[in-house]
Order: C-alpha cells, then structure tokens, then sequence
C-alpha cells in the first residue's frame, strides 16, 4: 500500500500515465517522438526497479 506522496505518484505513472501514452500511441492517437517514447519505457523500468529492489529497514545495517 502506498505510504506517501512519492508512493502515489509512482503507482499512477506505472498503471495510469505511462501505459495510457502507450495505448494513446498505438492507437495513433497521438504521435509520441521515438526519444519520447523510449523516455517513457526507461522511466516504467526505473520506477518498478526501485520498488521491487527496495530491501526492508534490518534495523542497523550490520551484519556480523
């Protein structure tokens, strides 16, 4: 569940904005440059990495 704003914001990027440009644009309903839409994959794949590579807190960070 998301926690704050950022959460927010990154959760309707990933389902909302970024797939509806991509649908907008294969329905040629809109023409995205290529730089654009290459723009858009890289920041879907930034986002779901940071969220799927995010370790929970370990309380210290050492481990011995």
């Amino acid at each position: 569940m998301p926690r704050n704003v950022n959460d927010w914001l990154a959760l309707a990027l990933v389902i909302l904005v970024i797939p509806g440009l991509w649908l907008l644009q294969g329905a040629h309903i809109i023409a995205l440059p290529d730089a654009a839409l290459g723009a858009t994959i890289l920041q879907w794949g930034l986002i779901l990495q940071f969220y799927f590579r995010k370790q929970p807190p370990t309380g210290g960070g050492k481990t011995s």
